[in-house]
């Protein structure tokens, strides 16, 4: 799925860089699509190594280091560059200490009309989204299906309500965790149907394809942000791990992966630059950030990820002992098969 988060990096890429296509934000769809496959790879990671509600400690650990290091790394590049410079953008231009700090520690970046102004690494708002989302997954992986039901039937409410237009669409329905939930579940279940109601692609699916009928059918809706992008981005995600799953493995793929973070990462401070100093966007923009993230991965993402893989190790070692003496008394079979 590596060569497929790259694409969709560079989907977001494009769309902040060069604008719409064909009046619409491929960059909206691909995010959607990026929480879909979150919520498969969270799913996967909850199964094999944080199986337990007492493991949401090691969980958390293990996800800070993965987005926290790359993401300071270019929090810290645009600092250092607005003390040289001033960066030619409205979301550059308040740089007080608590906003600063802020910044820092990505999850107040999801209260996105408050930062309008300071938010230093601007498709980082959807960082904190997975924060959020990281923090509430383990709960929602406890309580069961009954629990698990009564919020995604939740989530699937207030989605339904915003692409209304009854409350904001682009805030409620896109930006904030209780009206995007039910994308995360849908990827969760597409990973691990014995634990996640495997309906929930289906359900997420036939809304979606209901939800790009009415937008297509109401002027009202079409032009609502972001219900046709959001649509068309649960469609497009849902269709993608359903047969990427089933791709084998390939280098390129490794490698698309591994740069992918970087790419999303690098392309706003990589905008800032170019605006700033008068350069044009293309193709500066996809070159240089696509130079930046691999520069990144290897400088910094390289190393946590050895972190990361070394956590995961000794958590495995630490799960295989107690799970063999439960399956040996025929209760389950070992989390670990599908991976």
């Amino acid at each position: 799925m590596g060569t497929y988060r790259f694409f969709l990096a560079f989907c977001v890429l494009y769309s902040h860089a060069f604008g719409a296509v064909l009046g619409k934000n491929i960059g909206v769809a691909a995010v959607i699509s990026f929480f879909i496959m979150s919520g498969y790879v969270m799913a996967l990671l909850l199964k094999k190594y944080y199986p337990s509600l007492k493991d949401t400690p090691a969980f958390l650990s293990d996800r800070a280091l993965r987005i926290f290091p790359h993401y300071l790394f270019y929090i810290l590049s645009v600092l250092i560059f607005a003390t040289f410079f001033a960066i030619e953008s409205d979301y550059a231009t308040d740089f007080s200490w608590w906003r600063i700090l802020a910044n820092l520690v990505i999850l107040p970046l999801n209260l996105w009309t408050l930062f309008k102004h300071s938010i230093y690494n601007p498709p980082t708002w959807s960082l904190a989204l997975e924060l959020t989302f990281y923090l509430a997954f383990p709960l929602i992986w406890a309580i069961g299906r009954k629990g698990q039901a009564l919020v995604f039937g939740a989530s699937v409410i207030m989605a339904g309500v915003a692409f209304t237009g009854a409350i904001d669409s682009d805030y409620w329905g896109y930006r904030l965790l209780p009206g995007t939930l039910l994308f995360f579940l849908a990827g969760a279940a597409m990973a691990t149907p014995d634990k996640v109601d495997a309906r929930y692609p289906l359900v997420v699916l036939g809304l979606a394809v209901a939800g790009l009928i009415a937008t297509l059918s109401s002027n009202y809706l079409y032009h609502l942000p972001y219900d046709f992008e959001v649509s068309a981005g649960a469609i497009i995600g849902i269709g993608a791990i359903y047969w990427l799953r089933r791709m084998p493995f390939m280098q390129f793929d490794k490698v698309a992966g591994d740069l992918s973070y970087g790419l999303f990462l690098s392309h706003y401070p990589t905008i800032f630059v170019a605006d700033t100093l008068h350069i044009d966007r293309w193709p500066f923009v996809p070159v240089v950030a696509l130079a930046a993230a691999a520069f990144s991965y290897l400088a910094v993402e390289r190393t946590a990820l050895r972190y990361r893989h070394a956590m995961r190790s000794t958590k495995l070692k630490a799960l295989r002992p107690a799970h063999s003496r439960v399956a040996n008394n025929g209760a389950i079979t070992s989390p670990h098969h599908s991976m």
